[in-house]
């Protein structure tokens, strides 16, 4: 049997080397090629599908897992965010309490320009 042949009967394109192993089973067998190729076909299909619905649970438990560190990651950069949003106002509360500028918005914009100015350069 050609591998053309093969194709034609299965409708599954196989590699030159996956083909040679092929044809060896063939020429092992004592059936006629329609017969080879159908039987063929239902045994490797049958398992192709099986190790598809493994690789998807496969896929789907890494997804799951996936899904579960990336929220706890989210949760945690939550919880930091908080923390130093607390932590921010907590030293704006004081700077304004130190410099008496409790209501002066400009005072306080200006301040906080030189702190970032400070801090970034």
């Amino acid at each position: 049997m050609l591998q053309s042949e093969f194709t034609t009967r299965t409708g599954i394109h196989v590699t030159a080397d996956m083909f040679e192993e092929i044809h060896k089973q063939y020429m092992a067998s004592e059936l006629d090629k329609d017969t080879f190729c159908s039987q063929w076909k239902r045994k490797h299909m049958e398992q192709a599908s099986n190790d598809m619905v493994q690789q998807i649970y496969s896929l789907q438990m890494q997804l799951a897992k996936a899904e579960e560190k990336r929220v706890l990651e989210r949760e945690h950069a939550n919880k930091e965010l908080l923390e130093a949003l607390n932590k921010a106002n907590a030293y704006a509360d004081e700077l304004i309490r130190i410099y008496d500028i409790k209501g002066d918005y400009k005072a306080i914009h200006a301040l906080f320009t030189k702190l970032q100015e400070k801090y970034n350069h």
